[in-house]
């Protein structure tokens, strides 16, 4: 049984593979052996609500934060989001790295350096206030 899901029905087996069950929050049966916990790991999509939700918080910091993703990791976001799709290790790890990358970038922009030439030499600070 899936971990971290609410399986409304287990449904009969049909050919080969594990059996799925139909879960509460999200649209299509899962294989009973689904990964649906985060984080994802390699070859190991996440599935269930908690997919759905970790891509919706990923938008909603983006959005927040003022950082544009582009339209492919939007569109592979929003599938996720409405349960076409399971949460792939790629997409999770590569958008995380984004916003941080885009976090850190600003936070440096704000304190720009500043060169101090005195008797000891050159020395680079950064600069206190930012300029306006």
């Amino acid at each position: 049984m899936p971990p971290g899901c609410e399986i409304q029905r287990v449904l009969p087996r049909t050919g080969r593979g594990p059996r799925k069950a139909l879960v509460w929050g999200w649209p299509t049966p899962i294989a009973l052996t689904a990964r649906t916990e985060l984080p994802p790991v390699p070859r190991q999509p996440v599935y269930g609500p908690a997919a759905r939700e970790e891509a919706r918080r990923l938008m909603r910091e983006a959005k927040r934060e003022k950082i544009h993703l582009g339209w492919p990791t939007k569109t592979s976001l929003c599938k996720v989001a409405k349960g076409e799709r399971p949460l792939g290790f790629t997409l999770w790890k590569a958008t995380s790295d984004y916003l941080a990358r885009k976090r850190n970038e600003r936070e440096v922009a704000r304190r720009p350096l500043r060169i101090e030439f005195g008797s000891g030499g050159p020395r680079v600070l950064w600069r206190r206030e930012p300029n306006p």
